[in-house]
Formats: C-alpha cells, sequence, structure tokens
C-alpha cells in the first residue's frame, strides 16, 4: 500500500497545532528578590578583667601572669606598680587599675558572678587554664593570690558574704587549705583531683568551696574539672545554716 505524503504532512501539522497552545501557556514565572537581612547590632561584650593581690606588681610579676588580650588588670588600692611593669603593660596594651577594696577583684559586670577561682600556684597549664576561664566561661571571677593565708581569708569572705555561689582554689598545700577555710561555719570545703571525685563529692556534701593542687595535672584534666564545676549550680549549704 502507497503512503500519501499528502497525508503524513496533515497529520503532522494536526500534532504541531495541538502542542503548540500548551507550549504557549506556561506561565512565565519571574525571579523574586530576596527580603534584604537587616543585621542586629549585638550587644557590646564587657573585656575580661583579672585580679591580683600583689602589694608591689613588678614586670616579673606580670610575665607569670596569664593576660589576654582585652583582659583589665584591677591591684590594690595601695598597690605599688614599678616603672618596668608600667613599661609591660604599655607593651602589652593591657588596662589597668584600682579596687575600691583590697579584696575587690572585680568591678560589677553584666552577668552576675557564680564562681571565683583563686590561684595561688601559678604554672604555664594554669595559664592556659585562666585564658580558657576568660574566653569561654561566663560569670566567673579570677583572682591570682600571694600567699594560703590570704586565699583562705579571700574564700572565706567570698561564700560569708554571698559575693559568689562558690569558689574553686588552685593551691599546691590543698588539704591544708580545705582544713584552714573549714574553721569558718559558713564554709564546707573538699579537696579533689579529678572530675569525677567532684560529682562524688558534690552528692555527698555539696561544698561550697573546692581545692585542687594543679601541679601533675594536665590541662585537659583541669578543663575538665572547671568544666564540671561550671555545671553545678549553688552549693545548698546555706540551707543547714
Amino acid at each position: 500500500m502507497a503512503i500519501d505524503s499528502a497525508l503524513i504532512e496533515r497529520i503532522v501539522a494536526n500534532v504541531l497545532e495541538q502542542l503548540q497552545p500548551a507550549a504557549a501557556v506556561r506561565p512565565l514565572i519571574e525571579p523574586v528578590a530576596p527580603a534584604p537581612v537587616i543585621s542586629k547590632p549585638t550587644a557590646p561584650v564587657s573585656p575580661a578583667e583579672l585580679g591580683i593581690s600583689d602589694r608591689v606588681v613588678t614586670a616579673a610579676v606580670l610575665e607569670k601572669l596569664a593576660l589576654p588580650n582585652g583582659v583589665t588588670l584591677l591591684v590594690s588600692p595601695k598597690a605599688v606598680i614599678t616603672p618596668s611593669a608600667h613599661d609591660v603593660l604599655k607593651q602589652r596594651k593591657i588596662r589597668w587599675t584600682r579596687t575600691k577594696s583590697a579584696t575587690a577583684t572585680t568591678m560589677a559586670l553584666s552577668t552576675p558572678v557564680r564562681w571565683q577561682i583563686l590561684v595561688s600556684a601559678v604554672t604555664p597549664t594554669v595559664r592556659t587554664l585562666l585564658d580558657h576561664v576568660s574566653r569561654s566561661l561566663s560569670g566567673w571571677r579570677r583572682q591570682l593570690v600571694g600567699t594560703s593565708n590570704e586565699v583562705i581569708e579571700i574564700a572565706g569572705r567570698a561564700v560569708s558574704t554571698a559575693d559568689v555561689d562558690r569558689v574553686l582554689i588552685l593551691a599546691q598545700a590543698a588539704e591544708l587549705v580545705a582544713c584552714e577555710t573549714n574553721r569558718n561555719a559558713k564554709v564546707r570545703a573538699a579537696v579533689i583531683s579529678s572530675a569525677e571525685q567532684l560529682r562524688s563529692v558534690e552528692t555527698q556534701m555539696s561544698p561550697n568551696v573546692w581545692v585542687l593542687n594543679p601541679q601533675l595535672r594536665s590541662y585537659m584534666e583541669l578543663r575538665q574539672i572547671v568544666q564540671a564545676c561550671a555545671a553545678l549550680g549553688p552549693s545548698n549549704i546555706s540551707k543547714s545554716h
């Protein structure tokens, strides 16, 4: 049977005619420009503050401290700052100010202070830890203290006046410091050596003063202890007095 070419052309033309309207009615979707994003200014962050109780602040004293960029150094009202110390502060662009009292360590911050960390044993590992506390934890007050007697006095006053919830002490004579601090009726001090021990002691007696010897402790061990401290709520010792 011969194929009529004219018939084939009419069939093709009909098919094309039916397809053409469908293509023509396809809606044209114009891209919609995204709404402009208006960035909100973030609240200014208060610079970290570090207090020291040294009566004479020298360049050697400053070199031993963990003073990260942006920190403000707080010194006692009657502390003497030597010319060499002034040079170090200027070179490292560190601001400093005097506190209103010999035991005050920081000025009022927007974040309430829950913990105070007192350091009388400064090692390179402890300096790194203090830098971590300054950068990563809010509500922590740091103070470098010269002697065990000063540590005991400051810790007792801090918890007795409810200035802070708890105190963490880094000292070589940990057992002695804990024993002497416990002479204060409002203090419940305990010696710890690990984060696991801290959690165990917390369930037994909920101390408001923790004492730790940082010697022979790695940075990760000290950091885990600090993080375990930060996870605790206020001590329940006030309920028993």
